[in-house]
């Protein structure tokens, strides 16, 4: 990461009370005071530094960002949905996570963080749905369920959110789709993928890193892994022309 934008960083003001809170002792010199600014790149690399450095203790950076984004979604929501929310992660989203990654000694890639606010980001609106309609998790029918995942184009994070809750008794038994093999190839056709491309360029609704990891996938046919993989120097902005460089061939965007 460029340090000039970690020391444009801790100027910000609420940045500099913070350190100077932990500095002072007003804080504790621990993870929960870097967990009250904003969770981003800057935060991260001054969070690896401090445990670099040995003061503080080690943690899974990626997973923890993850844990406190779902806090905040589910903050977001009505308690009762968010109380859900929070429960789907703990139990279902968490676990599988944990095989995967941390009992291997790995945090999670950035791959899997982009991938799983995707995720959350389509429960989360389906379940602000459910509220504006006034309709309770316990009371979703299969007319209701099929009503909105008819209208949405990818079904698979609420057919897993549904899958949980009917599994742990907070629904009555309803269908979901089978999920899909996972190394299967999908085609889209051109309406689909004008469609898809209008909503990550428009929804705001969407997390921004998503909307933009998934525009390179669409429109330069980009495996997930290589888009969110991008780094700075791969990017060049000019007044004329804004270009990506995902291979040797740079490809203006803009």
């Amino acid at each position: 990461m460029d340090p000039r934008s970690v020391v444009s960083w801790l100027r910000r003001p609420h940045v500099a009370a913070t350190l100077k809170g932990m500095a002072t002792g007003a804080l504790d010199v621990d993870h929960s005071a870097l967990d009250l600014l904003t969770q981003g790149a800057a935060t991260r690399y001054f969070r690896r530094l401090l445990i670099e450095a040995g003061v503080l203790p080690q943690i899974h950076v990626l997973q923890h960002e993850l844990t406190l984004h779902v806090a905040a979604l589910a903050g977001a929501l009505e308690p009762a949905s968010g109380n859900k929310l929070r429960r789907f992660y703990r139990w279902d989203i968490l676990p599988k996570l944990h095989r995967r990654y941390r009992d291997r000694g790995r945090d999670l890639s950035m791959e899997a963080v982009i991938g799983q606010r995707g995720h959350l980001a389509a429960v989360v609106r389906f379940l602000v749905w459910m509220d504006a309609r006034g309709t309770l998790l316990g009371d979703l029918d299969q007319r209701t369920l099929d009503h909105y995942t008819a209208r949405i184009k990818t079904r698979e994070p609420v057919d897993h959110f549904v899958r949980w809750a009917t599994k742990s008794r907070l629904t009555g038994d309803l269908t979901t789709h089978a999920r899909a093999a996972r190394n299967t190839m999908t085609t889209m056709t051109e309406e689909e993928l004008w469609r898809a491309t209008d909503l990550l360029l428009t929804d705001e609704s969407v997390e921004l890193e998503v909307r933009v990891a998934g525009l390179f996938v669409l429109l330069y046919a980009q495996l997930l892994g290589r888009a969110v993989s991008l780094t700075r120097d791969q990017i060049n902005v000019s007044p004329e022309r804004v270009t990506v460089r995902f291979g040797a061939t740079p490809h203006r965007a803009r």
